[in-house]
């Protein structure tokens, strides 16, 4: 299962797994860009390190990112 979330600080819309989510706060992982690809491709489980976000959950679904390897498949899976 993913959410796709809006950071309530940036704006920003993310697609994340729904283990990075808590009660409208999301765990961020404290990598570069393609390593979050990554980590979200997988399901990464959250780190100790990883820092709070307050977010908005605007669509959770589930998706077959892990099979398909393609970020941009689990995106257009959820419109």
């Amino acid at each position: 299962m993913f959410h796709i979330v809006i950071f309530e600080s940036t704006n920003e819309l993310e697609v994340v797994p729904e283990m990075w989510v808590k009660k409208n706060t999301c765990l961020w992982p404290p990598y570069k860009r393609d390593e979050i690809v990554k980590a979200v491709i997988s399901q990464e489980p959250p780190g100790a390190l990883w820092v709070p976000y307050k977010v908005r959950t605007i669509l959770s679904k589930a998706l077959n990112a892990g099979k398909s390897g393609n970020e941009r498949t689990a995106i257009s899976e959820c419109e």
